[in-house]
């Protein structure tokens, strides 16, 4: 299980690093150029993935823009299987799970210079990792020419230079089951579910201080 932890970790990690702005020769980051230029062709996307190994789960993503939904199916935790949302919305970071049987929510601002969950949604460039790899040819995955690239144990199938479709390290596999890179995405799809009690990270932190003072 620490594999398909990882894993997920990985992905989100380099999903991250990729939306991280880079200086350019004149001293300006690619994320600030990038407010300039029109909206990415990526900026709109859906990627279904089913992650085997020492456990099975599905991670579902869909990104518009600057909203981000993650799902999580069947994530091992204590012996047993459990499922998470995430949601970068209006500003704020999501987490959503379940304890006991009872859903439960946390949110923190994401206005902070330094939080890297604050350019989660542009997951459009991966040229770095996979320029540590080596390429070894090509395959289709969903109907998409991949070109295939290995870096010690860990394989990747890379569809555009911009998407993971299939990825192998060690045990652990993950395939994407559905892909859509022009999504038709309705805004419901980032609702945050009415029957979760969502806490207010920062406010709970401010209260902690306030009661050791």
């Amino acid at each position: 299980m620490k594999k398909i932890k990882f894993l997920v970790v990985f992905l989100m990690s380099v999903f991250l690093i990729a939306g991280c702005g880079k200086e350019s020769g004149d001293g300006t980051s690619d994320a600030e150029k990038d407010k300039k230029e029109e909206k990415s062709e990526t900026s709109v996307f859906h990627i279904k993935y089913e992650i085997k190994g020492e456990g099975d789960m599905t991670m579902d993503m869909y990104v518009k823009d600057n909203d981000f939904k993650m799902d999580m199916k069947g994530i091992e935790e204590s012996g047993k299987k459990v499922d998470a949302l995430m949601f970068v919305k209006d500003k704020y970071f999501y987490m959503i799970g379940e304890e006991g049987g009872k859903k439960m929510g946390m949110k923190f601002k994401m206005d902070d210079e330094n939080n890297e969950f604050k350019d989660i949604t542009k997951l459009t460039d991966i040229k770095d990792e996979i320029s540590k790899a080596k390429k070894e040819g090509t395959e289709e995955i969903l109907g998409y020419e991949c070109d295939i690239y290995k870096d010690g144990e860990k394989t990747m199938w890379v569809y555009d230079n911009k998407f993971f479709l299939k990825m192998v390290d060690g045990k652990t596999t993950m395939v994407a089951t559905e892909f859509e890179p022009d999504a038709k995405i309705s805004e419901s799809e980032f609702e945050l579910p009415k029957d979760v009690e969502i806490q207010d990270m920062e406010k709970m932190m401010e209260e902690l201080q306030n009661m050791t003072k």
